[in-house]
């Protein structure tokens, strides 16, 4: 079955900066759902490993120069059986030899061995907040350790909700019934495909990691309120203060170095996603901005502002 072939990917990066934009890292991730899930006559775990690597193959070829459709081509991914704008990789990314590559994941064992031994950043996509998350991500660490790689916070990410207001009242009337909308009604994905066989390896469950999305997760999130999605660090909310403080201890206990924070959630309207973004880039940014002194980020993208 087709699947978007990944060297598009890079049309946004290099449209970016050719327009004097700033430089973005690239994102191959592994195992989506959907892809992940059509094996096409293999196992899924040699379909998905199959699968990644083509991507990664034809990411990184795309990024180094102009080639033909074969020179795409792998075992699963076909760009010459693709639409004639699939193949298309003009304009290419400024930055040499490719924009650097972050791997998005949600728990995989697999996936933390394979971003060390290749030096990538792994940013955790959890929509479960910082403290349930501290469990995958000192287990990333673990595997760091094992691979030999070093302890550079930079080569972690988190996604974390992070919403700012004036008073950490206000923070709860203005964006309570988006933040319950969001958990209440978007993770709600069926369960074939949520714990569809294969999907996570079996390494990954004899490690007792539980699924984000699926039955189990959604009778957690049906006891939600305001003050439990906050005790739990599904989100970090509140008045500049108290959002800073959170997000340090956040940022500290994962030791991570690239923190992803989720904006606009839910039903969020565009002026209050607005607000929240202007709040947190003014009132929040500069003072977690700098807390890894004497370590070098070496993923960031050439020539971005930080």
């Amino acid at each position: 079955m087709r699947q978007r072939a990944p060297q598009q990917r890079l049309r946004p990066h290099a449209l970016a900066e050719s327009h004097g934009g700033d430089a973005h890292p690239a994102h191959v991730a592994r195992g989506a759902r959907g892809a992940g899930q059509q094996p096409r006559g293999l196992q899924p775990p040699a379909a998905r490993r199959r699968g990644v690597r083509d991507a990664r193959r034809a990411l990184r070829r795309a990024a180094r120069r102009r080639l033909s459709r074969r020179h795409l081509d792998g075992h699963e991914l076909r760009v010459r059986d693709q639409p004639g704008d699939a193949a298309n990789i003009w304009p290419q990314p400024l930055q040499k030899p490719h924009p650097p590559i972050w791997i998005p994941g949600g728990g995989s064992l697999e996936t933390w061995e394979w971003t060390a031994k290749l030096d990538y950043v792994y940013c955790y996509l959890s929509y479960y907040g910082y403290k349930r998350g501290k469990a995958t991500m000192d287990g990333f660490w673990e595997a760091i350790a094992k691979a030999g790689a070093d302890d550079n916070p930079y080569r972690a990410g988190f996604l974390q909700l992070v919403c700012v207001a004036d008073t950490d009242a206000e923070a709860e009337r203005l964006y309570f019934p988006h933040v319950h909308y969001f958990y209440q009604k978007c993770l709600n994905v069926w369960e074939g495909f949520a714990e569809a066989p294969g999907y996570r390896t079996l390494k990954t469950m004899q490690a007792g990691i539980k699924p984000q999305v699926g039955a189990q997760a959604r009778k957690i999130r049906q006891s939600l309120d305001w003050g439990k999605y906050l005790e739990q660090g599904y989100v970090i909310a509140g008045s500049p203060k108290t959002v800073r403080e959170q997000l340090a201890e956040c940022i500290k206990s994962l030791r991570v170095g690239h923190l992803m924070g989720l904006l606009q959630i839910g039903s969020m309207p565009k002026d209050l996603t607005l607000r929240n973004t202007a709040l947190f880039a003014k009132e929040v940014m500069p003072h977690v901005r700098d807390l890894w002194p004497g370590y070098k980020d070496r993923w960031w993208p050439t020539g971005s502002a930080r």
